[in-house]
């Protein structure tokens, strides 16, 4: 396990969940859960080799910007270059981030920590989505706008 702290966590839970939001949001609900399935997040979505954490972590960068990245690593930077140099050890047998870009291994951590969080990720949409769905059957059809206002939309 790779977890440092909620502060990376959160971060890197969000930039999950806003691409799954984005990669799901055109898909019906049978294909949702089969995105959403044990299988896909873990070993191969629907039909191919791609997880959906592969989806949500490997085609669109955590970090593009040395900047932004070395903000994200801050103060945990050391645990973050072990926790990517314990990680590649383990699955490659060797290391080959350059540790001297920060882009690289924050998106590397986000990469792994990503893949610790899809179950979560996973329920937390099952989730909202079932929540949507009542909150729309229980408006005569109507969705209900959770802003300050509390107004209803045809």
């Amino acid at each position: 396990m790779s977890f440092i702290n909620d502060r990376l966590d959160n971060q890197i839970w969000k930039h999950g969940r806003e691409n799954l939001d984005y990669f799901l949001e055109n898909k019906d609900e049978d294909e949702q859960d089969e995105w959403l399935s044990e299988e896909a997040l873990h070993s191969g979505g629907p039909g191919g080799d791609f997880t959906t954490h592969h989806f949500l972590y490997n085609e669109d960068y955590f970090k593009t910007d040395s900047g932004d990245a070395e903000d994200f690593l801050g103060e945990d930077t050391f645990d973050v270059i072990r926790a990517v140099k314990e990680w590649e050890e383990f699955n490659f047998g060797e290391v080959n981030t350059d540790f001297s870009n920060s882009v690289e291994v924050a998106n590397l951590y986000a990469y792994i920590r990503g893949q610790e969080l899809m179950d979560d990720l996973a329920s937390a949409y099952k989730r909202d989505r079932i929540t949507n769905r009542k909150r729309f059957d229980r408006n005569n059809n109507k969705m209900f706008d959770s802003g300050n206002d509390f107004k209803f939309r045809q």
